[in-house]
């Protein structure tokens, strides 16, 4: 089985870079899938840059700072690949949130706009709304931002982790060496991508190191067991499982065992994605806390 070396960011930006190598190779293999449904590294690409096609024409100047709200799928994908082409500091935000709380949080959190899109399997770029945040923010350049995360405490403000992209790749690097991560191998998407784990854990992996998602197709109880069917070609080969608070509990790598049916009983624990945060990685963060 092909393993592959972690990435290294060529001149501009390192997750744009490495996702374009990805296309250049492997067009064709299959990025995300789900019961019914297949998107390849060039479907997302396709979407992408749709989506930032349509993102240009709203004037954003670089290093804005813009909410993005979109499905697990394509398209938290494309929205993300789309800011990040334009030179916009990304601050991901909960699709299933209400879109009042959404907003709030990204004024409060300097952002501009606010890029939506709830479905995660749209056909188009048309599908991506993109919504100015009203009254105006004072531009503020985040030009040394590319990933703002929200934080899960509550201190009754919103409160944000600003990632740099030499923060987001060696945090991506870290995780995969300590797992272990293949090129061929796939991850049950069983937490959303727009949570500060499910960013690092499962949408880089697919962004940077070219894995492929499996994404149930509802949040229903059962779905995580519908999407990864061993009779399929979605069987993973890790899941990854929301354990408790991001402080003290990091997230469960589950190691595929030959059926994927009982989770309880068939899969053990492999290891834990959580470590202390040194050097690059650890320079690269930083608070923003909210107004």
């Amino acid at each position: 089985m092909r393993e592959i070396s972690s990435p290294v960011a060529a001149t501009g930006e390192g997750i744009v870079d490495a996702f374009a190598r990805l296309v250049e190779q492997r067009s064709t293999e299959g990025m995300v899938v789900s019961p019914g449904r297949r998107s390849t590294f060039g479907d997302v690409d396709t979407l992408a840059q749709d989506v930032s096609d349509r993102v240009a024409t709203v004037g954003l100047q670089r290093g804005t700072l813009v909410g993005l709200a979109a499905g697990s799928g394509p398209a938290f994908f494309a929205g993300l690949l789309a800011l990040r082409r334009l030179g916009i500091a990304v601050l991901l935000l909960d699709p299933l949130a209400p879109v009042e709380d959404r907003r709030r949080a990204a004024r409060s959190l300097g952002a501009n706009a606010v890029l939506d899109c709830v479905d995660g399997w749209p056909s188009s770029g048309a599908a991506f709304h993109i919504h100015r945040i009203q009254p105006p923010v004072a531009m503020r350049s985040r030009a040394d931002v590319a990933i703002v995360k929200l934080t899960s405490g509550s201190t009754g403000a919103p409160r944000g982790v600003a990632m740099c992209s030499e923060h987001v790749l060696a945090d991506e690097a870290a995780l995969a060496h300590t797992m272990g991560l293949r090129a061929t191998d796939r991850l049950l998407a069983a937490i959303p991508l727009s949570h500060s784990y499910g960013f690092t854990t499962l949408a880089l992996s697919a962004l940077v190191r070219g894995l492929t998602l499996v994404v149930p197709a509802d949040r229903g109880p059962f779905s995580s067991l519908a999407a990864a069917d061993p009779a399929s070609d979605r069987v993973p080969d890790y899941s990854c499982l929301y354990s408790g608070a991001a402080e003290t509990h990091p997230p469960t790598f589950l190691a595929r065992e030959h059926t994927a049916r009982d989770l309880g009983r068939r899969l053990s624990p492999e290891c834990h994605g959580g470590e202390v945060q040194r050097g690059v990685r650890a320079a690269g963060a930083r608070v923003l806390r909210g107004q």
